[in-house]
């Protein structure tokens, strides 16, 4: 199954469909906690890294390589969306999140994410433990096994069984930097 991965998302060009005019890059996605789906892209176009301007998922005509849109007026504030204004206020993100079970059992943190490119929705997450800077037993979790999203922590169902999962041990040295 093809997936699209978030941490390959960030960076990747915003551009006009007719011109092919470059109007910024993604610095990070807009994430619905509640139903795992994409929502936006926040924009940075070169002075303006940071500002307050995102693209709706709404407003994509076309993503592969770049992310594609008809209008460059469609990146916009997000309180222009109703939506996107009630996600951002809940300030809850699943990225880099700790991970733990119902009963506090603690996994790790989130290091990727893996969404299906149709529907945009969350398949599974990637955690991992950091041990002396280290990332040490990175694990995909389907995102059915997610119980609850909370700004402390992602929470798995008590009865998540960590046999079910691809498990690797990896230490990465470019990381520990």
């Amino acid at each position: 199954m093809l997936q699209r991965q978030y941490t390959t998302l960030l960076n990747i060009p915003i551009v006009e469909m007719s011109t092919g005019k470059e109007l910024g890059k993604v610095y990070d996605l807009i994430i619905d906690d509640q139903t795992g789906k994409i929502e936006g892209f926040w924009v940075s176009s070169g002075l303006m890294s940071g500002s307050d301007k995102m693209v709706s998922i709404n407003d994509v005509a076309d993503w592969k390589i770049k992310i594609y849109i008809d209008d460059p007026d469609s990146i916009i504030e997000p309180d222009e969306i109703v939506k996107i204004k009630e996600i951002l206020e809940r300030d809850i993100y699943i990225y880099l999140n700790k991970v733990k079970t119902i009963s506090e059992k603690k996994l790790g943190k989130v290091i990727d994410i893996f969404f299906d490119p149709i529907s945009n929705q969350i398949i599974q997450i990637q955690i991992a433990k950091n041990i002396f800077g280290f990332k040490y037993q990175k694990r995909l979790i389907p995102f059915s096994e997610i119980y609850k999203i909370t700004k402390k922590a992602v929470i798995l169902k008590n009865d998540y069984k960590t046999s079910s999962v691809k498990l690797e041990k990896v230490f990465d040295l470019s990381e520990a930097v």
